[in-house]
Formats: structure tokens, sequence, C-alpha cells
């Protein structure tokens, strides 16, 4: 059983994994300062499953210390491999780390086609924080279909490469 997506608890279609997939991410500089990080972190704490919704506050924290590791992470990756079961069922997800130690949270292929998602909690992002799907891109070669570094902040952006984007972490449920 997955839990119920941000996208579906706010009736919306979720499309932003078909949208990453199909290369429509776009650019969007907001007109406002990034919103404080607690409306996002409430977004994650709330959590999908029926079960913890449902209860008390005290009790659902009680329910996502027990279930839940890495929240952000973990929340990102449940977002979108549910999207994957109305986008593209044959998706298949990983998790990249080398050698060196460089990582992408998240490693999304369809057949040779590679997208990459990392995952940042700050509410400003920089051409550093892509360090890992530059190096997935460089291993991946010609089959490195783009990337997306979700954060905090409030502005979609490229990062150096026209294929990888800087997008709020709101898109998931947004789009």
């Amino acid at each position: 059983m997955q839990p119920l997506t941000a996208a579906e608890q706010a009736r919306v279609p979720g499309h932003f994994l078909a949208a990453l997939l199909g290369g429509r991410l776009k650019p969007a500089v907001a007109a406002t300062a990034p919103k404080a990080p607690l409306a996002l972190a409430a977004r994650v704490v709330a959590g999908g499953f029926p079960e913890a919704v449902a209860r008390s506050a005290a009790r659902a924290r009680t329910w996502h210390r027990e279930y839940v590791r890495l929240l952000l992470e973990s929340f990102v990756v449940q977002q979108l491999v549910a999207q994957a079961g109305w986008t593209d069922p044959d998706l298949r997800f990983w998790h990249y780390r080398d050698k060196d130690q460089v990582e992408v949270d998240l490693v999304v292929t369809r057949g040779r086609q590679t997208w990459g998602v990392e995952v940042k909690s700050a509410v400003t992002a920089t051409p550093a924080d892509r360090a890992g799907l530059r190096r997935l891109a460089a291993q991946c070669g010609a089959d490195y279909r783009g990337g997306v570094l979700l954060y905090a902040g409030d502005s979609a952006f490229a990062l150096g490469d026209a294929r990888t984007f800087t997008m709020p972490l709101a898109r998931l449920w947004d789009m």
C-alpha cells in the first residue's frame, strides 16, 4: 500500500514526474521571498498514510518516529514512486553513490534512459548542490535525460545544464 501523495491530498493531478520525464520543467523565478520552511515541514510530517493523518498531532508524531527515517528524502521518493503508478509503471528507482561518496538521492530509469533527483532541505541552492547530478550525467552520457534538484525555495532555474533544473519541492504537489 502506498500512502496518499501530497498531490492527491491537495486534490490536484500530480504531474511533476511526467513533466520531468517529458522534459517540460521550466525556470520560474518567484516574485516573493521563500516561504518559511515550516510549511514544508508540516506537509512532510503530516504524511500520507490515512491512519497517521487521522491521529492526533502527538500520536501522528509518534507514528512517524516509528516508521519514517530521513523524512524529506523518503517523502520525495514516496511521492515520485506513487506518481509513477499513473505516469509510467515501467520506471525503476535507484540510489546512486560512487567510490568518491558522490551520490544522487534518487535515480529514475526507463530502459537506459536516466533521470536524477537530488533533495535539499535548504531554501537556497547553488551549483555545488548538483555535484551528484553532474557525476550521474557524466556516467550515463547520452542516456542522461535530465535531473532536478528539489529544494525548499520558491524559484525554478537551470544550474549550468539545460537538462538539469532546481525546482521548489512544492512542484511535487502543485503541478
